[in-house]
């Protein structure tokens, strides 16, 4: 009986963990949109193209192994020198794996990858043809192979 409900507590335990958090919920998003506007004090309040554009980044974001430098002017966070390490870091490294690679790339800080974290994906072009190629090109390769054969049948066959 103790068994049944330690591994009931157990399983409901597991059920009530939540997981972790991320900051790339939309409402996080519109909230540093709104923080961004109120540091702009000298933005026109009728001229709203710019948090336009940011909310259609939100909703498509950029992805960081394909954009340009004029894409990245756009995001208005960048200075012109973290942008040209960020293109030369992914013309020396190749593409980017993960966001969190950005931490590498001088010049950046968390506080500039937080500010354009909502805006940005970086996503993985490599499909499975390349990977076999690349396996089967590059690497060790070895072939083992395993064979059995009687030479005399035993007694009483």
């Amino acid at each position: 009986m103790k068994r049944i409900i330690t591994i009931g507590m157990l399983i409901f335990r597991i059920y009530d963990c939540d997981a972790q958090v991320t900051s790339t919920t939309t409402g996080n998003a519109e909230q540093q949109l709104e923080n961004t506007t109120a540091i702009k004090p000298d933005a026109d309040v009728e001229d709203d193209s710019w948090l336009q554009q940011m909310d259609h980044f939100i909703k498509d974001p950029v992805d960081l192994n394909d954009a340009g430098e004029e894409i990245l002017k756009e995001f208005h966070v960048l200075t012109p020198v973290q942008i040209q390490q960020l293109i030369s870091y992914r013309k020396l490294c190749g593409s980017f794996i993960s966001i969190n690679e950005l931490q590498a790339v001088p010049g950046w800080d968390i506080g500039t990858i937080k500010k354009i974290r909502p805006f940005i994906t970086v996503s993985d072009h490599t499909g499975l043809g390349n990977l076999l190629g690349a396996r089967a090109t590059k690497g060790d390769h070895s072939i083992t192979i395993r064979m059995s054969q009687i030479l005399e049948r035993s007694k009483g066959y």
